[in-house]
């Protein structure tokens, strides 16, 4: 007892295991926008006037927090895949809007030339400065859409720290 209250502890019986609902997340996906009633990806037209950079920070971020923030209640990170497969996708068809393509054809320009299966996706900007003695300096930025595997173990990863 402790300060005048009984303190029970649990000695047998079954590990507790706590999930997300399923179909509450993808509701709210949809209320977002992301998705359908039923949890296919759809494209969120408005983004395609944005830069590319912008819209890939976008979604990773998105990606990032709500793997983040389940993370801690899904026994098996694996269940997160859903939702992320849900964001990404949602991110690629803006771009395939943007650029007046497809899908496929986003993945065979933004995709890894060394890889041509791989579905990560990337864009580079370049910036020329000139400095004041006429020496031109380039430097490159490349941000690279995440895949759902790598947001989980990001996320794994800080969560071990």
């Amino acid at each position: 007892m402790r300060m005048g209250k009984k303190v029970l502890k649990r000695t047998a019986g079954w590990a507790l295991r706590v999930q997300p609902d399923r179909q509450r997340l993808i509701n709210r996906l949809h209320m977002k926008g992301y998705c359908d009633r039923k949890g296919f990806p759809i494209s969120i037209s408005w983004l395609s006037f944005l830069e590319t950079h912008i819209i890939i920070q976008k979604f990773n971020s998105v990606a990032e927090g709500m793997a983040n923030y389940y993370c801690n209640f899904t026994s098996n990170n694996n269940m997160l895949s859903r939702w992320l497969y849900i964001i990404r996708w949602s991110c690629i068809k803006p771009l395939a809007q943007k650029f007046n393509t497809n899908v496929k054809g986003i993945l065979k320009k933004f995709g890894n030339s060394n890889d041509p299966t791989s579905t990560r996706l990337q864009t580079s900007y370049y910036c020329e400065v000139k400095s004041s003695n006429n020496k031109i300096k380039v430097y490159k930025k490349t941000w690279y859409l995440l895949t759902g595997a790598e947001i989980i173990n990001k996320v794994s990863k800080t969560r071990a720290i």
